[in-house]
């Protein structure tokens, strides 16, 4: 399912993993297509941790130390990361992050919410400055960052050295470029991507979905792109809603 095309760089790849065997298996199989290999250690949803991946890794701390020393020793051309959640206390957290650069890693993201918080709760920012001055590894901020002018609110706020974009680069791709672009002409280049380089079309449809669910006004059109058959559906939509 994995796809990539040459021109692309700075591609990192994320895993999930609950194995130190199979997580380098995996970073050594897919060692041409990647610059930086991450291991997700902040997913909360149950096909995750079910498998003991995502944030069921941040009770193993012991098993972390393994992933990640594996990965750094076995792999030592490639940026090693990980991503985690804040732990119960302040004090595990920061147990935490110290053990993680202690197994060589490039850097680490923090996503600045309890494993048992979703997304509609406002992210714990201002708890990630303790994180950033307890290391020496760069930090990445991730939580409620959704356009431009957040990238230099959080650094301020959390003094890390860079801001990670999820569901604000979901709904609009196109925050990281100098100018903004309506979300409707980001989802014509996104469905003509999606063809050239023969994306599954129903990885399309799911993209387009993110892009428009946090909308009200995007109801119909939402169900449009449900109801899409071919990329032509996808395309008449987007033209007939400019």
């Amino acid at each position: 399912m994995y796809q990539t095309c040459p021109m692309d760089k700075n591609v990192v790849l994320q895993i999930g993993t609950a194995c130190p065997d199979l997580a380098l298996q995996a970073g050594l199989h897919m060692y041409q297509d990647y610059d930086a290999l991450d291991v997700n250690m902040g997913c909360p949803v149950h096909f995750s941790t079910s498998g003991g991946m995502g944030s069921a890794l941040l009770k193993q701390p012991e098993k972390i130390k393994n992933i990640l020393t594996n990965l750094v020793k076995n792999i030592p051309d490639k940026s090693i990361t990980c991503k985690i959640r804040l732990l119960a206390t302040l004090e595990e957290t920061l147990d935490l992050v110290k053990m993680i650069e202690s197994t060589g890693v490039s850097a680490i993201a923090v996503h600045a919410r309890y494993v048992s918080q979703r997304p509609r709760e406002p992210a714990l920012l201002d708890q990630l400055h303790h994180v950033v001055s307890s290391v020496s590894i760069p930090v990445i901020a991730n939580g409620d960052a959704f356009d431009v002018t957040d990238f230099e609110r959080i650094k301020q706020l959390t003094h890390c050295d860079s801001v990670m974009y999820a569901r604000g680069a979901l709904w609009n791709p196109s925050i990281f470029s100098d100018e903004m672009t309506h979300r409707h002409e980001c989802a014509r280049h996104l469905i003509t991507y999606c063809k050239r380089y023969n994306t599954h079309f129903l990885n399309c449809k799911y993209m387009l979905q993110r892009m428009l669910d946090q909308h009200e006004s995007a109801g119909p059109q939402f169900k449009a792109v449900v109801q899409s058959r071919t990329y032509q559906d996808l395309y008449t939509i987007f033209e007939t809603h400019s």
